[in-house]
């Protein structure tokens, strides 16, 4: 069987079609399999990026139309961004504004960067958390975005073999707290890959949607579970 090639979804007859493909290639191989989750995950973004909405420190992925010939399906699916955001007086970095500062100046845009920082979330991870780590002295503030699958860590490796994920660490203010959030700890949200890991489909739980104008001293109790 020849190789399933990919290409931009003209019509809702287009999709249609990919799932008669899908049915085609379904349980004949490993790399059948993959193609075949490749077609669901595009046909799933189509109907997503036509009603894609942005806001500060989303975390997304990259649209398909900006996927680069010959990249790993089962890296992409689980493959995230963060979105611009500012923090009082700070904008955060380890967003997608470090590779391109239009993000900042509005991060509702419906803009996306060629080229941005990318965290891979690893396979069968319930909670791979992302938050804020603020920091203060006489200059002002700090805002940077941390992540991991321990948010009470001091420092963050990736342990995947060809994952580019910026290693962080260790820093001096670890969230020991978590998942409570205080003074120096804003938690974004968290990605998981382990209920649907088996078709390849990653699910975001988004707590933070906005720009952060004030910063309280987290007694407003621990954050949802789920």
């Amino acid at each position: 069987m020849g190789a399933i090639q990919n290409r931009p979804l003209k019509s809702f007859e287009a999709g249609a079609r990919n799932w008669q493909r899908i049915n085609d290639v379904s349980g004949t191989s490993a790399e059948a399999r993959n193609q075949a989750s490749q077609l669901r995950y595009r046909d799933t973004r189509r109907g997503m990026d036509a009603g894609e909405v942005l806001f500060p420190f989303k975390l997304y992925q990259r649209p398909w139309v900006l996927w680069l010939e010959g990249e790993d399906f089962s890296k992409l699916w689980r493959t995230y961004r963060v979105r611009a955001g500012r923090v009082m007086e700070t904008d955060a970095t380890g967003t997608d504004a470090d590779s391109d500062p239009v993000c900042n100046a509005d991060p509702d845009a419906l803009y996306y960067p060629l080229v941005a920082p990318e965290i891979l979330v690893p396979t069968a991870t319930a909670k791979f958390w992302f938050w804020l780590e603020l920091g203060f002295d006489e200059e002002g503030s700090t805002t940077v975005v941390r992540y991991g699958p321990d948010p009470t860590a001091e420092s963050y490796t990736p342990s995947e073999d060809g994952d580019t994920t910026a290693a962080w660490g260790p820093t001096d203010n670890p969230w020991t707290a978590a998942p409570v959030p205080n003074s120096t700890h804003i938690p974004i949200g968290w990605v998981d890959t382990s209920t649907d890991g088996s078709i390849m489909k990653a699910w975001v739980r988004q707590l933070l949607r906005a720009d952060v104008v004030q910063v309280g001293g987290g007694g407003g109790g621990t954050c949802p579970t789920n």
